[in-house]
């Protein structure tokens, strides 16, 4: 279970729920074997296996998102008359999803990503970023969606930094995706705001937000090559956003 619960949350976006062959089970700990008498147990704490169940469930909204928003052409035309419809509820399983966390989670040790709330906020606005950014359903993005965007792209940055703060961040391949997306997410939505870019940067907490990334990379730089490069990069787009915002000052 942990190894297909490691594949889904590595590729959550290429994996579809017939690539995996696992019925759902029952959030009974080892050791507890009646099922009918672990059900009827004290219910006020989790049991231990309901966090992987409960990360399988956002597996398989992973795979909604995958098939609906970014499925192939065909399911994609089929999908377009009632794409707000789609949007809206897959919009209402994360926001589900994020409400049933298990609650209390349990104090094994203090460095586990997914033994914080954070961790659960993390992923809910790293996928909610993913159902509002450009995609096949939405390629132009209202003003609606595009504030949307621009939130959960930043909530995710402020998790993930908080789960580094709480050394429970876990310096991964797939959490240098997520920030990179996140980061990518932030600064176009920065750029189709209806008002002008310098003024937009005064408004909000990009540049705060980029400031944050760029600490993340600062560590993710000792395990990947490549995160230099985007460091850079996002470095560089900070540097340009500072200097619009001056000159405005100075205007």
């Amino acid at each position: 279970m942990d190894r297909v619960i490691s594949v889904a949350l590595g590729r959550p976006f290429a994996l579809q729920d017939d690539d995996i062959e696992i019925e759902p089970f029952d959030d009974v700990d080892d050791g507890q074997t009646d099922v009918i008498a672990a059900r009827g147990r004290d219910r006020l704490e989790p049991s231990l296996m309901a966090i992987p169940r409960h990360i399988l469930d956002l597996r398989r909204i992973a795979s909604k998102i995958s098939s609906q928003v970014y499925g192939n052409p065909a399911t994609i035309r089929a999908n377009s008359p009632h794409r707000d419809e789609i949007l809206h509820s897959l919009h209402k399983e994360l926001i589900d999803w994020r409400r049933n966390m298990p609650f209390p989670l349990p104090d094994v040790h203090p460095r586990v990503p997914h033994l914080s709330s954070n961790w659960y906020d993390f992923n809910y606005y790293i996928y909610l970023a993913m159902l509002y950014r450009p995609s096949p359903l939405f390629p132009t993005l209202d003003q609606v969606m595009v504030k949307k965007l621009a939130n959960a792209a930043s909530m995710s940055i402020h998790q993930a930094y908080a789960m580094h703060r709480q050394k429970r961040f876990a310096y991964n391949w797939l959490n240098l995706l997520s920030l990179f997306t996140s980061t990518i997410s932030l600064i176009y939505a920065s750029t189709v705001q209806p008002q002008a870019l310098s003024v937009y940067l005064q408004e909000s907490q990009v540049t705060d937000d980029l400031e944050i990334v760029l600490q993340l990379f600062d560590k993710l730089n000792g395990k990947f090559s490549g995160a230099k490069n985007i460091q850079c990069i996002i470095d560089r787009v900070l540097r340009r956003y500072k200097e619009m915002c001056n000159v405005t000052n100075d205007s």
